[in-house]
């Protein structure tokens, strides 16, 4: 029972190693393409191409030109390449360039005031594209931007006249600690009462589900490039571990380091934002400033500024912001170094084991059952680390109790 049990274990270190570095490539594949920033754009154009085509007609014939503004404004854009002039020198000189560092500028993440803002900033003054457009057409652009950030949310509406007007009216006054907590309530539903940010939030949990399904995407296309670039075949590799027990009991006994690298690889704290969240955390400390409130989430470094322009005293700005993005620097290139490390590391714990992750397996002329089992490579590493990794405890929690089991009957 317990060669069965190490067997499959063997592979699931395999696959999670595998898995792994498919992962590291994958985050690598979409900061490089601006992912986040290109489905921000194509939430924002829906969103102008669908709030009301009749009424706002300029604004839903421009969704793409309005959409790209708004993400490359450079108080949105997190992109070294935003208003940068070597940036811009290139892409005058290299046509194919342009395209490629427009998509770069892309920000990757907008809140709705900051949305409004740049909107108004936009109709009182149409910037780049839009402001080769005719002055007619600049005048109607402007008019469609205007109406709509003034446009009422008509539910948010709704539920504000319910909260101060019914709810007053059958309440007795209320006095104390409680009331401002009803002011609070009353303020976040008056802030949410305009039509833009209730079609805004509706459209980013769209951006937020079509971000997963391409990174779902690039998992499954990374996997089967790797399972047909190299020729490993699940059914050879399953038979190969089981007649072969010193490279299964390695395997098996490298399953503790592979679960701890991909506990690292996996981890939520090891992502940009995290490292971005603890950069502006650190400068705060750094410099001595009690903010009056905890810092949120920091997903870019536009977001840490903005935060702290609005939280930082004045007299303390400069310090904070110079800190900042010291910090951010070197917590973001810390982050992709860790990236290469833990790459290197699960191939030097794959080459231990005497398991060669990049060799080539293709025989001279492959037959159909090979194939299969190539194919049925691609469509295991499609399920990603995470299922690898669970699995992967699953099974190495179960080995003691059956390797206790199994000596109890041999005794």
């Amino acid at each position: 029972m317990l060669p069965y049990l190490d067997t499959l274990i063997g592979f699931a270190v395999v696959m999670l190693m595998i898995s792994l570095l498919i992962t590291i490539l994958t985050q690598m594949v979409s900061a490089l393409v601006n992912h986040r920033g290109s489905n921000l754009r194509w939430g924002l154009k829906t969103l102008f191409q669908n709030v009301d085509p009749t009424l706002y007609t300029e604004l839903a014939a421009n969704a793409n030109g309005l959409a790209n503004e708004v993400l490359r404004h450079c108080l949105i854009s997190d992109s070294w390449f935003s208003g940068n002039r070597v940036a811009t020198w290139f892409a005058a000189w290299v046509p194919g360039l342009k395209k490629l560092f427009d998509r770069f500028q892309l920000a990757s993440a907008i809140r709705p005031r900051e949305l409004a803002d740049i909107l108004r900033q936009i109709a009182a003054n149409p910037p780049g594209a839009l402001a080769a457009l005719p002055a007619a057409v600049q005048a109607a652009l402007s008019a469609d931007i205007t109406t709509l950030l003034a446009a009422g949310n008509l539910s948010a509406v709704r539920d504000l006249n319910l909260m101060t007007g019914a709810v007053a009216a059958a309440v007795p006054p209320i006095s104390g600690p409680v009331t401002p907590l009803m002011q609070d309530s009353v303020s976040a539903i008056r802030g949410t009462a305009g039509s833009l940010e209730a079609w805004f939030g509706s459209m980013m949990d769209r951006v937020a589900q079509k971000f997963v399904v391409y990174m779902r995407l690039w998992t499954i296309l990374f996997g089967c490039l790797f399972a047909f670039g190299s020729g490993l075949n699940s059914i050879s590799l399953l038979n190969e571990l089981y007649g072969n027990s010193t490279l299964r009991n390695a395997l098996a006994g490298a399953s503790q380091q592979v679960t701890a690298t991909a506990t690292t690889v996996l981890d939520p704290q090891n992502t940009m934002a995290a490292a971005l969240t603890g950069a502006l955390q650190q400068a705060l400390k750094d410099a001595n400033v009690t903010a009056p409130r905890q810092p949120p989430d920091i997903r870019t470094t536009a977001e840490g500024v903005q935060w702290i322009r609005a939280n930082v005293p004045a007299e303390q700005l400069t310090a904070v912001l110079d800190r900042f993005n010291a910090v951010s620097t070197v917590a973001s290139e810390k982050l992709i170094q860790e990236g290469a490390q833990n790459a290197a590391q699960v191939v030097n714990i794959a080459s231990q084991t005497g398991f060669d992750v990049l060799k080539f397996r293709w025989p001279p002329k492959p037959d159909i059952g090979y194939l299969a089992g190539v194919l049925a490579t691609a469509a295991l590493l499609s399920l990603g680390a995470p299922f690898w990794f669970n699995a992967l405890k699953a099974m190495t929690n179960l080995r003691p109790i059956v390797a206790s089991k199994e000596k109890s009957e041999q005794s």
